[in-house]
């Protein structure tokens, strides 16, 4: 995570709604050619849905606020909505930052499996769910769409926890 990414934080170390959503609606460098003349920002919905925690090499690194099962969103700056069709420099990156979340699900947080989906029904705007899931989980075997009944609410703590843990410090 950038040091000015960290300017914005609550004493608790969180982003307050405001402040999420205007550092990921600024303006960023472009990584690609594509990018060169637009504005990103990231989809109204998914900051509706998650905490921002900041940023990866190649991706905007969110947490559904749904704590029932962990579930992070990375949302690389792109306009193409398929992660098969990002240049292989992006792509690469991309999923070296799928990784980085992966390992931090199954290691620290002790998730037996990681789902992987880029869907991109609701939101166009390519998005990639990770969600841990273990046999213990809400909604185990099957897949959170549409089978995640129960909620919960992450600490302050806890969203510190993760951001640190998948983030850095």
């Amino acid at each position: 995570m950038r040091t000015d990414d960290r300017a914005d934080r609550t004493v608790a170390g969180l982003m307050t709604k405001a402040n999420a959503d205007n550092l990921l609606s600024k303006a960023h460098t472009p990584k690609s050619p594509r990018r060169s003349k637009t504005m990103f920002a990231i989809h109204p919905q998914l900051l509706a849905d998650c905490h921002a925690l900041g940023r990866l090499p190649a991706t905007h690194l969110l947490l559904h606020k749904n704590a029932a099962v962990p579930w992070c969103i990375l949302v690389p700056e792109t306009d193409l909505a398929n992660l098969l069709d990002l240049p292989v420099a992006q792509r690469d990156a991309v999923l070296a930052d799928c990784k980085r979340v992966s390992d931090y699900l199954v290691g620290p947080l002790g998730c037996t499996r990681v789902n992987v989906a880029w869907i991109g029904n609701l939101v166009s705007q390519l998005h990639i769910h990770l969600i841990g899931r273990n046999p213990a989980d809400a909604c185990w075997p099957k897949p959170v769409w549409g089978h995640l009944e129960r909620t919960c609410d992450y600490s302050p703590a806890q969203i510190a926890a993760i951001r640190t843990g998948i983030c850095g410090a």
